[in-house]
């Protein structure tokens, strides 16, 4: 009988062990989904515009259309004011400074300043990237961004966990100028 449990127990691990990545990711991905469209309804986000892939799970809602046309292309250098939110609302990182006295993030030592970036190099999360290509110059938007093209199944510890679908309010600001002094 003992060897009857022992088999059933290493069939069992065997088998669990045989669940592929894909599958994990695909359970997470419609998890995420779930919890985005969950959100949205119960805040009754709204905007000016929607873009939803269905596919990927990504919704972004405009609160602002510019209308300027300027959309970034590879390499570009972005400047852009963002807050990073959960799907429960908590703040967890931000560049305006406003936002984070708000939220109790605030931190002495730190610059709260728009982020400057250059696009599509791969020096910010999948999902920001993404959600700066549908923007135009000026805009701002509300992305809702899935896990998976956030930070993943291992998160950033210590403040974002893994599997963590987040919310990023976006600001595109226009290039910044070249003053006269860098001529």
């Amino acid at each position: 009988m003992k060897r009857l449990s022992v088999g059933i127990l290493s069939f069992f691990f065997l088998m669990t062990g045989c669940i592929s990545d894909q599958e994990n990711t695909e359970v997470v991905l419609e998890k995420d989904k779930q919890a985005i469209e969950k959100y949205i309804a119960d805040n009754n986000v709204t905007g000016v515009k929607e873009f939803r892939d269905e596919t990927l799970g990504f919704v972004f809602i405009w609160q602002e259309v510019s209308g300027s046309g300027l959309l970034p292309t590879s390499g570009d250098t972005i400047l852009v004011n963002y807050t990073g939110k959960f799907l429960n609302d908590l703040v967890f990182d931000t560049s305006l400074e406003d936002v984070a006295r708000e939220n109790n993030i605030y931190n002495q030592n730190r610059a709260y300043e728009p982020l400057l970036y250059r696009f599509d190099r791969g020096t910010v999360i999948p999902g920001f990237d993404f959600a700066i290509s549908k923007m135009e110059e000026g805009d701002k938007m509300i992305a809702f961004i899935p896990s998976l093209y956030a930070y993943g199944p291992a998160g950033s510890p210590p403040r974002i966990p893994g599997n963590t679908p987040l919310i990023f309010e976006l600001e595109f600001l226009p290039a910044q100028a070249e003053s006269e002094d860098d001529e």
